[in-house]
């Protein structure tokens, strides 16, 4: 997709005056990332904004585990950073090499290890943002509990660009894990998988992430000679030194009930290029494929809804991936570039016999909009100038 009308705030007052434009030009805006995560169609009157010059740390307090950031950081490249200072951000989705910390929390993009440690909320302190009113707002700071009133950083996370852009964060780190360590175990067939990771939740070992993938899924790991390509249950485990042998041999002995073959990867850069390698290929597959789906289900009927899904996508595409974030009880769906979009419906009916939920899809249209929300963008947005403005529901 080529834009022409793309600008690159270099500070605060640039952003806050492309917004005001934006209000007296009537213009519409959305963030670039937008352009390969939601496929939306642009026109001359859209302008598209890039946070990219927004990357700095303002302050880093290691005393109270805090950092204060600019939004338009590269979410990995700030992963990094803090990893070499000793802390932790536990937020880790397949885009994170290439979308800005803001992003990733006004659209709230799943992480792999929001079961262990929870969502955004839990770590955002303050926010300055911008809303599409043009006022400038700053809210919360480094304490816990520093507000009153009508939650406003809760209300920006998750908001998909509907009220402004974030553009100045104050978060809540935690120490960097003594030891990390990632099992990948081949199942037979993506069931026993599920049920596998089911029987690990009861053992008391808290992986940081659970997932199951099927067997086209194992090509996100192709790189990877030491896996072979079947349905794969791949485990993070962290914490300290002394209780991770205990960990694994818990793990290893709930998998060989399936009859499954492990491989454990203890180096941690070899385990850090193991994910980088995951979040890309799963990132390139979005980007290529004209849909996706997200759902959720029961967690106890998910192996039943996933193996039915598994053998019904088969029927139709030759092709696709089926991702379980088994700590949420969610996945993913991705069909190759050529299965078109006749599976959808059948999709739909297999999710809602199991009593689960299709949560989003990439092919672009306008959330709707409830009462209470479409109250809220009459303040935040009077101009209408959200790209997302969204339709009565």
């Amino acid at each position: 997709m080529v834009v022409n009308n793309i600008v690159d705030p270099k500070d605060n007052k640039e952003l806050q005056e492309i917004i005001s434009k934006a209000i007296s030009q009537n213009q519409k805006l959305l963030l670039k990332e937008n352009l390969e995560l939601k496929a939306p169609t642009v026109d001359e009157k859209t302008v598209v904004i890039d946070l990219a010059h927004l990357n700095k740390v303002i302050e880093l307090d290691k005393d109270n585990f805090t950092i204060t950031v600019e939004g338009g950081i590269n979410f990995l490249e700030f992963q990094t950073l803090l990893a070499e200072k000793g802390f932790y951000f536990p937020m880790d989705t397949y885009a994170s090499g290439h979308t800005s910390l803001s992003y990733n929390v006004l659209h709230a993009l799943p992480s792999y290890s929001l079961g262990e440690y929870g969502n955004y909320r839990e770590y955002v302190l303050g926010i300055e943002a911008v809303l599409f009113n043009g006022d400038l707002i700053k809210i919360g700071g480094k304490n816990i509990k520093n507000v009153s009133g009508l939650d406003i950083i809760g209300l920006m996370i998750g908001s998909q660009e509907y009220f402004g852009i974030i553009n100045n964060f104050t978060l809540r780190l935690l120490p960097l894990p003594e030891e990390k360590q990632v099992v990948i175990c081949n199942f037979k067939d993506i069931k026993t998988a599920q049920e596998a990771a089911f029987q690990l939740t009861n053992k008391g070992i808290s992986p940081a992430k659970l997932l199951v993938v099927n067997t086209s899924g194992a090509q996100l790991l192709e790189n990877n000679t030491k896996i072979t390509k079947s349905p794969l249950l791949i485990v993070e485990l962290e914490g300290f030194k002394a209780s991770m042998q205990r960990k694994i041999s818990i793990l290893q002995e709930t998998v060989a009930q399936y009859d499954a073959t492990c491989l454990i990867i203890s180096d941690n850069i070899e385990s850090r290029d193991l994910w980088t390698i995951f979040r890309e290929n799963q990132y390139q597959l979005l980007a290529k494929t004209v849909d996706s789906v997200s759902f959720s289900g029961f967690y106890t009927k998910l192996p039943e809804m996933v193996t039915q899904l598994d053998n019904e996508l088969v029927k139709c595409c030759s092709d696709f991936t089926i991702i379980i974030n088994c700590l949420i009880g969610s996945g993913m769906i991705i069909p190759s570039e050529k299965a078109g979009t006749d599976w959808y419906e059948e999709v739909g009916k297999i999710v809602d016999k199991y009593q689960g939920r299709i949560l989003d899809k990439k092919s672009f249209k306008e959330p709707g909009m409830g009462i209470v929300q479409e109250k809220l963008k009459a303040a935040f947005d009077p101009a209408n100038i959200s790209f997302f403005g969204g339709e009565k529901v």
